[in-house]
């Protein structure tokens, strides 16, 4: 009997959709441990938007959501005393080299407190503390336009765009689902 089962379950898997879009599946530590590293602990809080917050997010953005952000993951970093420390949410954007994941560190205020790339092919300064560390600080309603309120790196033009909405979709999606800042 145990053999029949272990069959089914090895069938199971082996035909079970797998969506080439998703995050990983696996507990992120390590990569949560770098984005808040104040934080002793974190919570997985997993959301599904509504078509309202849905529709607000996609006017506000000028883009249409990916189908994994309208189920998004919150992490709620918490310090020794059991406080609040924000969120971390992890996005995908597309640069000149393809996919970039990045995450992005949220406080109460529903401002970006780090940016971080984690998987991702491109080159030069987007990956740069230098690029990376103007978009700290900004919230949702700043403009995230390179060249504007946003400095390009002397590379990569297409993925520093890319980063810099992720980032502020990152914040819209921690605004409508958490009600991290204000609309």
């Amino acid at each position: 009997m145990r053999w029949l089962i272990s069959i089914l379950v090895f069938i199971a898997a082996a035909i079970a959709p797998h969506d080439a879009n998703a995050h990983q599946r696996t507990w992120p530590g390590k990569r949560l441990a770098e984005m808040m590293p104040a934080a002793n602990k974190f919570t997985e809080r997993k959301l599904t938007l509504t078509a309202e917050q849905i529709a607000w997010i996609e006017k506000t953005l000028g883009e249409s959501l990916r189908t994994e952000d309208k189920t998004p993951s919150f992490y709620v970093g918490v310090d020794g005393k059991g406080r609040s420390l924000g969120v971390v949410v992890f996005v995908d954007a597309t640069g000149e080299n393809g996919k970039i994941e990045l995450g992005v560190a949220i406080d109460a205020a529903g401002t970006a407190t780090k940016v971080a790339l984690f998987e991702h092919s491109e080159s030069g300064a987007v990956a740069s503390k230098d690029f990376l560390g103007q978009l700290s600080g900004k919230k949702a309603a700043d403009k995230f336009k390179i060249g504007d309120d946003v400095k390009a790196p002397n590379s990569g033009g297409k993925a520093a765009q890319a980063i810099a909405t992720g980032t502020r979709r990152s914040l819209l999606l921690a605004m409508a689902g958490l009600r991290l800042g204000t609309k």
